[in-house]
């Protein structure tokens, strides 16, 4: 029985097998043991196996049942975490780190003023902040 010439697999390479249907949030699928067992034929390498599993995307702005868009709430400057502020708009973790070192703040537009965010992220984030 002649197969074509198959391609090797490269060190790379990464396969993704779900998880076993136990796991909540996860669809049913083989596992990496049992495709060996079913095509006994084919070469295993050394393979990096991450498992898949469901993520559910949270929208900055929801629709409401009236069709209005209702608006995140506000991050407040003066009490933001690093990861609340690098959710941000063209925010970065640097210019996060600057506007915590930078505490306390009496306006949004100090930002601006101390230079602390570029005038593009500025305008992208002043109406998303606020001081609390």
């Amino acid at each position: 029985m002649n197969h074509p010439p198959q391609q090797p697999v490269r060190p790379s390479s990464v396969l993704r097998v779900p998880l076993p249907a136990q796991t909540p949030g996860v669809a049913p699928s083989l596992t990496a043991e049992a495709m060996r067992q079913a095509s006994p034929g084919l070469q295993t390498a050394a393979v990096q196996v991450r498992p898949q599993v469901a993520v559910q995307a949270v929208p900055t702005t929801v629709a409401t049942v009236t069709g209005k868009a209702q608006s995140a709430p506000l991050v407040g400057l003066n009490t933001a975490t690093l990861l609340e502020l690098r959710r941000l708009p063209h925010i970065v973790k640097s210019q996060a780190r600057a506007i915590i070192s930078s505490r306390p703040y009496s306006s949004v537009a100090e930002l601006a003023e101390r230079k602390l965010v570029s005038a593009r992220a500025y305008k992208a984030i002043r109406t998303r902040v606020d001081l609390h």
